[in-house]
């Protein structure tokens, strides 16, 4: 991934949220370098179990960042483990191509781009990112269903076009209900 996106970066997406658990605010700054340089998903605040199955909060507002929000949990449709593969998807377009993959002038254009306009590539930025635009098209599909179906599933196939280690064979691991429901 070169420096563009630091390859400590892609285990930590990788290994996403603990079984059960929605992270729903995934987003750049919630990624974190420890002292031994692993880098963590951090800042759970908005995590909650996966059990609740929309994306709206009790007050009928959706959570999330604006930036990263999955087109299902902005309309307050049922969420699971594939609402974080897309927040994470997201945030590997940032860290590919140094700016979010939807971006409006105000918050309700950018969610307007989350829910209808196509995944940009990073190809579009740097001819050199190509290997990348599988993954992240996939990643930030509009409908659940055409995504990874766990942040492990998109964190190995991103470091296998990173160069990082050969395509894996996808094996989903979000259990119980956080697990995709389709």
């Amino acid at each position: 991934v070169g420096d563009r996106a630091d390859n400590d970066v892609l285990p930590a997406l990788a290994a996403g949220p603990a079984p059960g658990l929605l992270h729903r605010a995934g987003k750049p700054a919630n990624l974190l370098r420890g002292p031994q340089g692993v880098v963590k998903v951090a800042a759970f605040g908005l995590a909650r179990a996966a059990a609740a199955t929309s994306g709206l909060t009790a007050s009928g507002q959706w959570v999330g960042t604006t930036d990263f929000a999955a087109p299902e949990q902005i309309r307050g449709d049922a969420v699971d483990a594939r609402t974080d593969v897309y927040a994470l998807g997201g945030v590997l377009y940032f860290l590919l191509c140094g700016k979010p993959p939807f971006a409006g002038r105000d918050p309700e254009a950018t969610l307007w781009a989350q829910l209808a306009q196509p995944p940009p590539v990073p190809s579009d930025s740097d001819p050199a990112l190509a290997p990348f635009d599988n993954v992240v098209t996939r990643a930030l599909a509009k409908r659940p269903g055409g995504r990874y179906a766990s942040a492990g599933d998109l964190g190995r196939a991103a470091v296998a076009a990173g160069g990082g280690a050969p395509a894996a064979r996808e094996r989903s691991v979000a259990r119980g209900a956080a697990a995709s429901s389709g």
